[in-house]
């Protein structure tokens, strides 16, 4: 029933809460104000802009990353702004601060469902993806059936990825689950 085909929106349903209208997706990249802002605020330049595959655009600007420290900007067909950086480029606690920043400012019409933290590890034509991602998600607008199971004194356990869908909102425990990479 909800306009829109992504993540956060398909939860979202499943909880009861039906959106209107569809969360905006970026096919050619975010406006130009939008990335001016968000470099102004971390105090660097970002590279990339546009749609992309996660491994690919890790594969492709890496290197430029690794030179630079300028994180990666990218989104998909879904409504996100996802940010990767190598691990020893700029640490965990600075990527996530990053994505809180990009939360903070993409609101109303740009209000993506999800930041994305997209952090990898490597050398240059092997570069990979760590378990160290996080979702930063847009908070429900109003109560969802998990509000409603806490408020009546049950728990609401989310595991993996499902409290950051939910940005916290409704859920009593979480689980993080961790994915071990192989090869």
């Amino acid at each position: 029933m909800s306009k829109g085909k992504d993540t956060t929106t398909g939860h979202w349903e499943i909880s009861g809460l039906i959106l209107e209208k569809a969360f905006p997706t970026y096919p050619n990249g975010f406006p130009k104000e939008i990335i001016e802002e968000f470099e102004s605020k971390i105090g660097r330049k970002v590279i990339g802009n546009k749609p992309a595959s996660g491994t690919a655009i890790i594969q492709e600007l890496g290197d430029e990353h690794v030179k630079t420290g300028y994180p990666i900007v990218y989104t998909s067909a879904d409504s996100v702004f996802q940010i990767a950086a190598h691990e020893e480029v700029i640490p965990l606690e600075e990527l996530y601060r990053m994505c809180q920043i990009a939360r903070d400012m993409l609101k109303d019409e740009h209000g993506v469902g999800r930041v994305i933290a997209r952090p990898f590890i490597g050398t240059s034509g092997n570069y990979k993806r760590t378990p160290n991602r996080r979702d930063f998600s847009m908070k429900p607008f109003k109560k969802t059936l998990l509000n409603y199971i806490a408020e009546n004194g049950m728990d609401v356990c989310a595991v993996g990825k499902i409290e950051d869908i939910f940005g916290g909102y409704g859920i009593t425990k979480a689980v993080h689950t961790k994915i071990i990479w192989m090869g």
